[in-house]
């Protein structure tokens, strides 16, 4: 089962401010520059041309070198076996917002302008990371009407899963046609895009404890599947 977004009707595009200052790494908020993060929030809502694609698959099988899919797709890592224990299936995410927002924001930053290109570029994450928030959302909701439960949301280059792992994930995803590029770094352009791995299945090992899971390093605060 797949499905492509490509449609700005498709997603919310509001970006909180306390997301923004959150992303431009700053604990504390400095009232004196609210006007540029509230043109950051604003402005990347224009510049935002979303897109995402969405893959269901049929586990087939765990082993120690990783997850093995239906087709014979293998995720490979021998730390991902343990979020698939009992798991059904696995839904494959990817999307961008585009490269409008990080090239003006780069533009910005090439004529001095720190402040206004640092603003947009943490609003242009801040938004990537609210979209892949709902693309999860509508996963977890199509799971809990079959039944099923649902672990964390995995990427490649998390501690769970080596960057590599974007090799798999982007043919099968059909990525290129989102306009997305897979470098030989194994980094996507645009950066403001993401790739998941969400586990799901009736029988599905959830840790029902944050001392017993890895939720306490995760910054996706967000995660449906957090265990704090």
């Amino acid at each position: 089962m797949s499905e492509t977004l490509a449609s700005k009707e498709g997603f919310s595009l509001e970006v909180d401010r306390e997301e923004v200052w959150r992303y431009m790494h700053t604990r504390n908020p400095l009232p004196s520059l609210d006007a540029e993060v509230d043109w950051a929030r604003g402005r990347v809502r224009e510049l935002a041309q979303p897109k995402a694609a969405t893959l269901r698959l049929a586990v087939e099988g765990l082993g120690p070198g990783g997850v093995v899919l239906d087709g014979g797709v293998k995720l490979e890592s021998p730390r991902l076996s343990q979020y698939f224990q009992g798991a059904e299936y696995a839904t494959l995410m990817g999307l961008t917002i585009g490269p409008q927002a990080e090239e003006e924001a780069n533009g910005l930053f090439a004529k001095g302008d720190m402040v206004k290109g640092l603003a947009l570029d943490s609003a242009a994450t801040a938004l990537v990371h609210r979209v892949s928030d709902q693309l999860h959302r509508r996963a977890f909701s199509e799971a809990e009407k079959e039944g099923m439960k649902t672990g964390p949301c995995l990427s490649p280059g998390g501690a769970a899963w080596d960057l590599t792992g974007q090799r798999v994930l982007f043919p099968l995803l059909h990525l290129e046609e989102l306009g997305l590029r897979l470098l030989e770094s194994c980094f996507m352009y645009p950066r403001k895009s993401v790739t998941r791995v969400l586990p799901m299945g009736r029988e599905l090992a959830v840790r029902a404890s944050p001392d017993e899971s890895r939720c306490r390093y995760c910054t996706n605060t967000y995660c449906l599947a957090r265990r704090e």
